[in-house]
């Protein structure tokens, strides 16, 4: 895990303008089975493998611990809804809003107060096929973008682009029917993190930021806001 993240609170507290992201090994979590619904245990027990099924059970658990502790209510109490492409919300609730990603055993959730927030996180990797991923994919200039870095960091770069427009798709709510070349993002390492042109028109205004959440993994969150400021914190 990153080694800048502060030990999580036990009563946390969201204000107008922040965004909290917190980090979890899954593989290190309690088992939380005993707060999921019926509705989730009937997912987890879904999924093919043992490993699967043991990360999914954590990754809900360690979600409804870290919106417990903002709502002051018993984690087996909250309940969820879904938007049409999936996204879960606070039932009968407006705030906070949030959102959860994992890459392997690796998962992080932001939360914000009074606008949407996506999230997503991948473990930097070689891609034999990355040209032809981002081709498939990402915006012509943003292809070119890439291709216009040096090899060494065109990884880097690759996972820059496809975590940033991720982030901004589960912002959105839409899930992967919107199309991830119809927004075009800053890619080369040590670049800021921005929405360079987009379809949408209020795209353009998003917040957007990029963390390293452990070494070899990138990360980034997209609000729906102009800005933001960011606190992160590793769950304890």
């Amino acid at each position: 895990m990153g080694d800048d993240w502060a030990a999580g609170p036990a009563g946390p507290s969201l204000s107008p303008g922040e965004v909290h992201v917190w980090q979890a090994d899954l593989d290190l979590l309690p088992d939380f089975q005993g707060c999921l619904s019926p509705d989730e245990l009937s997912r987890a027990d879904r999924f093919l493998t043992g490993e699967l099924r043991r990360r999914f059970v954590a990754g809900r658990g360690l979600l409804r611990d870290i919106l417990a502790r903002y709502l002051g209510v018993p984690s087996r109490d909250i309940r969820f809804g879904y938007g049409s492409a999936g996204k879960p919300r606070l039932d009968g609730l407006g705030s906070p809003r949030f959102n959860l990603s994992h890459c392997g055993g690796l998962a992080l959730v932001a939360l914000a107060l009074d606008a949407e927030v996506g999230v997503d996180v991948e473990r930097v990797r070689p891609l034999p096929e990355l040209e032809h991923i981002a081709a498939h994919f990402f915006a012509p200039s943003e292809s070119r973008a890439l291709l216009a870095l040096p090899p060494e960091r065109r990884e880097a770069g690759f996972f820059n682009c496809w975590t940033r427009k991720e982030a901004i798709v589960k912002c959105l709510g839409e899930g992967l029917s919107h199309p991830l070349d119809s927004f075009e993002v800053s890619l080369a390492p040590g670049e800021p993190p921005r929405i360079l042109h987009a379809a949408n028109p209020d795209l353009r205004w998003w917040w957007l930021a990029s963390i390293e959440p452990a070494p070899g993994y990138a990360a980034a969150i997209a609000l729906q806001a102009r800005q933001a400021s960011l606190s992160t914190f590793t769950w304890r």
